[in-house]
C-alpha cells in the first residue's frame, strides 16, 4: 500500500519543478529571441541602423560612430573620415572647386578644379584620400 501523503509529496515537487523549468525556459527562450543582426549588442526592436554596428547613443541609437563623441557618423559634420556628409570639400581661398564627389564608402574623394585664367581654360581632376587629405592622382585637362 502506498500512502497518500507520499503521492501529494510527489506531486507538490513536480509542480516545484515544472514551475522552475518554466519560469527558466521563458527567461532564457526571451533572451535568445532578441535579434541584434550587425551583433553590436544593441536589440533590434530598437537599433536605429540594425544592419551596421555602431556605439551611438545621442542623434540615433546603435549606428556607426567613429570618433566616439555619441553622435552618428551619418549627423556628424567633424567625421571626415565617413565621406564628410555634411561637409562637401575641404576648399581653400585659392582653390576654385568646380565638382567634389566622394566614393561609395568616403575613403577617397575627387575634385574637379579650375587651374586657368578667363583666356585659357584648363582644369585637373585631383582624387584625394579622405583621412589624409593627400593627394592620390592628378589629371590635368
Amino acid at each position: 500500500m502506498v500512502s497518500t501523503g507520499g503521492k501529494s509529496n510527489l506531486a507538490s515537487t513536480r509542480a516545484i519543478l515544472l514551475s522552475i523549468l518554466m519560469v527558466t525556459g521563458t527567461l532564457f527562450v526571451s533572451s535568445a529571441m532578441a535579434d541584434d543582426t550587425d551583433g553590436d549588442g544593441t536589440d533590434d526592436s530598437i537599433d536605429d541602423c540594425p544592419v551596421a554596428a555602431g556605439n551611438s547613443t545621442l542623434d540615433r541609437t546603435g549606428c556607426p560612430d567613429r570618433d566616439g563623441d555619441g553622435t552618428s557618423d551619418i549627423n556628424d559634420a567633424w567625421v571626415m573620415s565617413t565621406g564628410g556628409y555634411q561637409q562637401d570639400a575641404r576648399d581653400a581661398s585659392s582653390d576654385d572647386y568646380l565638382m567634389v564627389r566622394f566614393n561609395g564608402d568616403g575613403t577617397q574623394y575627387v575634385t574637379l578644379e579650375n587651374a586657368g585664367s578667363w583666356q585659357s581654360s584648363t582644369a585637373n581632376l585631383r582624387i584625394w584620400d579622405t583621412a589624409t587629405r593627400s593627394n592620390l592622382r592628378t589629371i590635368q585637362t
